[in-house]
């Protein structure tokens, strides 16, 4: 993935958001990122990207926070405790799917953050050894959890 300054990748299960490639993402955004909120829309392959993106942050030691199916907009009202957000699922095409990465206030990922997800999916990175967590260990790597979040 070239480095883009924007914060949505975009392609089709078949090609670039092959569930290898989301995996990797995955995997990128949870060895930089703690703590993860993710919504989908409706679509089946938004289901699909879900799970693989939750596979590939929870690998690297993230936790994921399951905010369901909502409207972007709404994410920032849903990310106490989160770090950043990805919402999957393209709102204007139906062949196409699209992953938009944000941070919790509701702004979209900044050029340097996407070039640091884009270096992340270039280089193969040995994933950080998962190591059972304390509550005292408030400031370390996350513990690999998907919590469901009630609405």
């Amino acid at each position: 993935m070239a480095p883009t300054t924007s914060s949505e990748i975009r392609g089709t299960t078949e090609g670039r958001l092959s569930p290898e490639f989301i995996i990797n993402v995955g995997k990128t955004i949870g060895m930089q990122y703690k703590t993860v909120l993710i919504s989908r829309n409706l679509r089946r392959s938004s289901t699909m990207a879900f799970y693989t993106v939750c596979a590939g942050i929870t690998a690297a030691g993230g936790d994921v926070r399951d905010a369901g199916r909502m409207a972007a907009p709404a994410m920032p009202f849903s990310s106490k405790g989160s770090e950043c957000c990805i919402m999957i699922g393209s709102p204007d095409r139906t062949d196409i799917n699209s992953m938009f990465l944000s941070n919790i206030d509701g702004s979209l990922f900044t050029e340097s953050q996407m070039k640091a997800v884009s270096s992340g999916l270039e280089t193969e990175k040995e994933l950080p050894p998962l190591l059972p967590r304390r509550e005292d260990q408030k400031g370390d790597r996350g513990s690999g959890e998907l919590q469901i979040q009630s609405h």
